[in-house]
């Protein structure tokens, strides 16, 4: 127990800094770009961000044609397993 409350204390001391990596990027050492810096920072600290990374992006042609091969993939390997789950069934014990 003396373990798990220092470890709870540190892993939970962790989820702001985690939770605040984020699209904000300081570009130079320009009074303008930490002033854009602190800005997204003070946003994302008030959940008032309104970076594009947080809209959910149109899927691609090419991901939703991957993602129909993988599922179909998935179906045959499940087909497969099946059979042979059906073929050592029948062997002789």
């Amino acid at each position: 127990m003396r373990i798990f409350i220092p470890l709870f204390i540190f892993f939970v001391s962790l989820l702001p800094s985690l939770a605040s990596a984020h699209q904000c990027k300081l570009e130079n050492g320009s009074a303008e770009a930490i002033l854009i810096y602190n800005s997204c920072k003070a946003d994302l600290a008030a959940g008032i961000s309104q970076h594009q990374s947080d809209a959910i992006k149109p899927r691609s042609d090419r991901e939703l044609a991957l993602e129909d091969e993988n599922l179909q993939l998935r179906q045959k390997l499940g087909a497969i397993r099946n059979d042979l789950l059906d073929i050592l069934r029948n062997l002789p014990n």
